[in-house]
């Protein structure tokens, strides 16, 4: 059952949605867009309820969507952002990941970059919560895309005998635009 200071923290943020971009702005050097209207979302999730039962339902403290003043359909906020918040007074391991899920369910269903903001009032949830990060893929290598340009060619007979898939996906990357070379003896 959540305290009364989880739902504190969480209703501060229900009751006056803007606040959660403008501290993403002001605190976290995100670069939000000027907003129109954000809308809770925190029924958006309740469809994948079912699949974790009762105990493990999908249910973030707060979830918020904000529209473009100014709308685009291109760029890094195309359409608006998506805001996840999670309150927590002790370290969980399962919020690892849970995070995580809600994070990129949330941005499947509303189609937008979605954040997560996790508060606490527990220095120790903090400290976890900052190496959480550190424990996961870079954000920036979190899509790897493997294609001719970073595929290298593999032309060595002995090599490909050693690694043959390596040498297959280097044969099948640079063969599709008619480059030969990887599949010459």
């Amino acid at each position: 059952m959540p305290s009364t200071i989880h739902q504190g923290l969480s209703w501060a943020f229900a009751d006056d949605p803007p606040l959660a971009f403008e501290l993403m702005r002001d605190l976290f050097d995100v670069p939000v867009p000027a907003l129109e209207s954000i809308t809770d979302r925190r029924t958006e999730l309740d469809r994948y309820a079912p699949c974790f039962g009762d105990t493990n339902e999908l249910r973030p403290d707060v979830a918020l969507s904000a529209d473009l003043a100014k709308p685009s359909r291109t760029g890094k906020f195309a359409g608006g952002m998506g805001l996840v918040i999670e309150v927590l007074r002790k370290p969980k391991q399962a919020k690892r990941w849970r995070m995580r899920v809600y994070q990129a369910l949330m941005a499947e269903r509303l189609r937008r970059s979605t954040g997560v903001m996790l508060v606490t009032v527990d220095d120790r949830v903090a400290k976890w919560a900052r190496g959480l990060d550190a424990l996961e893929i870079r954000p920036r290598d979190s899509l790897m895309v493997l294609d001719r340009q970073n595929m290298p060619r593999i032309t060595d007979l002995d090599f490909a005998r050693q690694q043959p898939s390596k040498a297959l996906l280097s044969a099948l990357l640079h063969s599709a635009t008619d480059d030969f070379q990887v599949l010459q003896p």
